[in-house]
């Protein structure tokens, strides 16, 4: 893939449109009118490719928080009224639970 081609790929995995990204990228006006003569079945696989990862990194990153929020509610639920009220009823921060 060449250097514009992965300009390109860059782009499109930015969000922008096929025109956009070709302009971008550094191609004509009149080339990125005309993407299927510019984006190769290399370029698409390679968008492909790359969109799997960070959808797999999005979907890891959401899991830690949602592994924390369990977490934090689980020790919530579970807590021991004692061992969260200090001795005048006000609360004992959640770290010393």
């Amino acid at each position: 893939m060449t250097y514009r081609e992965s300009r390109a790929v860059t782009a499109l995995l930015s969000g922008k449109s096929q025109y956009q990204a070709l302009r971008a990228a550094g191609f004509s006006h009149d080339l990125a009118e005309h993407p299927q003569w510019i984006i190769t079945d290399e370029m698409k696989a390679e968008v492909e490719r790359l969109q799997a990862i960070l959808v797999n990194n999005t979907l890891q990153a959401g899991l830690i928080d949602a592994v924390e929020i369990h977490e934090y509610l689980t020790d919530a639920i579970r807590a021991d009224w004692a061992d969260i009220e200090n001795d005048d009823g006000t609360f004992k921060p959640m770290s010393e639970w």
